[in-house]
């Protein structure tokens, strides 16, 4: 588990943008996945007193039971690049936001893919490049309840 400001800060990564948007403490787990359930129990203890936690992992997302999933899919990132992880997320999140990038043919294609591996449309959020988050007020008021639930359960434990 690396928390290390010098590493965490680095310009370009997920762990800086995390740390830009307010994340304290940002966190950063590099695991195989034998040992995702050990290196869950550590960050578990790390995170014991923040009061709502954002972790981007497709595989953590997949072992333990978060209380909301978010899976974000591009048109324009090569289908190829995509984790093993990524269609069954793509399946079970329980919001898949759906970024309005690349070519139209691009984005036709990514939906027909959705459309085959997400039984259910509901959840789906399409989005502009840059995101405008203001016009999606279900996925927002979502996400506030989530963090004043969890900071609720947390001043219970305290």
């Amino acid at each position: 588990i690396i928390n290390r400001d010098n590493i965490i800060s680095q310009p370009g990564t997920d762990t800086a943008r995390l740390l830009a948007a307010g994340g304290n403490p940002v966190l950063w787990a590099i695991t195989r996945d034998v040992a995702i359930n050990d290196a869950w129990v550590e960050m578990s203890r790390q995170l014991a007193l923040a009061q709502c936690a954002v972790i981007e992992s497709n595989t953590l997302a997949l072992n333990i039971k978060p209380a909301l999933t978010l899976m974000i899919a591009d048109p324009s990132i090569s289908r190829k690049l995509w984790k093993p992880s990524a269609e069954q997320l793509i399946a079970s999140a329980d919001y898949l936001i759906f970024n309005e990038r690349g070519t139209t043919e691009k984005r036709d294609a990514l939906l027909a893919e959705i459309a085959r591996l997400r039984q259910n449309p509901c959840g789906l959020i399409h989005v502009s490049h840059p995101h405008e988050i203001a016009k999606h007020p279900e996925l927002v008021e979502k996400l506030r309840a989530m963090c004043q639930i969890e900071a609720a359960s947390q001043n219970r434990l305290q």
